[in-house]
């Protein structure tokens, strides 16, 4: 299918703007931009409030009702172990007291993504650097919210199952998107700034090459991975980041579910409607996989292992579940077992990641929780 964004105007509509501006103009809602949490307070265990950094200045405000943490799969577990609810061991080990010993920042999941392989194109249909700075694409999208830099980055989603995916759970396991550019597309700085590569592999894999030339890279999504990654504290300090353990590819069925979508990319470079436009392979060898056969079974293993990078899907780190599971942080209704008064409303209550794109469902999580706090529940 086509894929789908949230966009307004050709630009992405937030639910910053879809939720909090139209509310911006109520008594009983203020917002504190530039600020940065500490720590949840608790009387016992109850939450009483929240302490927080603006600007330059500590601050607290206390709550007549409840806390509602949405602080992301990241930032909710961070902040929860640093105000004493999490791994009682782990929070021994920086002298935090515990307030509730619940298994928060476990059970990690996230939607590893594998940019990879790229294709050559004989037509121009594809996005370039040259058109998106070029005066005809500025005026496109000042006047009419449209052309090249109002685009949504990947032109096709589907999903499908491997011959890899696990026949017990049915399900699919790899999402496809089709990005009409390469990840060339802009400077090697920027390659690394959003995914993370090894600055050498992406000088080495020369990204550069395809500045100007039309180019398609198949993108291909692990929607259920085995392996299960956790967020720990560095420090008792509210401003050093959680170290964030994603423990990529410790099932090796993971694997083997994204070296089965590199070989079915090559089926539809051979269907009749890529050659149509002249699909072909773009024949570079990846950087560290050089003693394996090109186009063997361990090759492409090496190329998913080196090419692999994050899809900013982390969830579970908060885990919802039963009152009798004792993985779960929170309780079907989001609220924080063993303690009063504090709920969580983010991804990382997912019990288990989603077969898609995390962004609705979070959003769907969120509205719910809504219902649920204004009727009591």
């Amino acid at each position: 299918m086509k894929s789908q964004a949230n966009t307004k105007d050709g630009k992405r509509w937030s639910t910053a703007e879809a939720y909090l501006r139209p509310a911006m103009h109520r008594s009983n809602l203020d917002i504190a931009i530039n600020t940065h949490v500490t720590k949840i307070n608790f009387d016992g265990k109850k939450a009483t409030g929240v302490t927080f950094i603006h600007g330059a200045e500590k601050k607290t405000v206390h709550v007549s009702k409840e806390v509602i943490l949405s602080a992301g799969s990241i930032g909710s577990p961070h902040i929860l172990m640093l105000s004493g609810v999490g791994p009682k061991d782990h929070l021994t080990k920086f002298n935090i007291s515990t307030v509730a010993d619940l298994p928060v920042g476990q059970h990690l999941q996230e939607h590893p993504g594998l940019m990879y392989p790229e294709f050559w194109l004989e037509k121009p249909l594809s996005v370039t650097l040259d058109m998106m700075n070029s005066w005809k694409a500025s005026i496109q999208y000042n006047l009419f919210g449209k052309g090249p830099i109002a685009y949504q980055l990947f032109d096709t989603v589907g999903v499908l199952k491997t011959k890899a995916a696990d026949p017990k759970r049915g399900l699919p396991d790899i999402q496809i998107q089709l990005m009409p550019m390469g990840l060339g597309f802009d400077t090697d700085e920027v390659v690394y700034n959003t995914l993370g590569l090894d600055r050498n592999f992406i000088k080495a894999y020369n990204f550069s090459e395809h500045k100007t030339r039309p180019v398609m890279t198949w993108v291909a999504i692990l929607l259920h991975p085995k392996s299960v990654g956790e967020i720990r504290l560095q420090s008792s300090d509210a401003l050093d980041p959680p170290e964030i353990d994603p423990n990529y590819f410790d099932d090796d069925s993971d694997v083997k579910s994204l070296v089965e979508s590199i070989k079915i990319s090559l089926q539809f470079a051979e269907t009749k409607a890529l050659k149509a436009i002249g699909v072909k392979l773009r024949d570079q060898i990846v950087p560290g996989c050089e003693k394996h056969e090109y186009k063997s079974d361990n090759y492409w293993d090496c190329a998913v292992r080196t090419v692999t990078a994050t899809i900013y899907h982390p969830t579970g780190t908060c885990k919802m579940g039963a009152i009798n599971d004792q993985t779960a942080v929170v309780d079907p209704q989001l609220r924080v077992r063993g303690v009063r008064g504090l709920r969580v409303a983010d991804a990382s209550i997912m019990p288990e990641i989603v077969s898609a794109n995390t962004q609705a469902t979070t959003v769907m999580v969120a509205e719910k929780a809504a219902d649920m706090i204004l009727s009591g529940a």
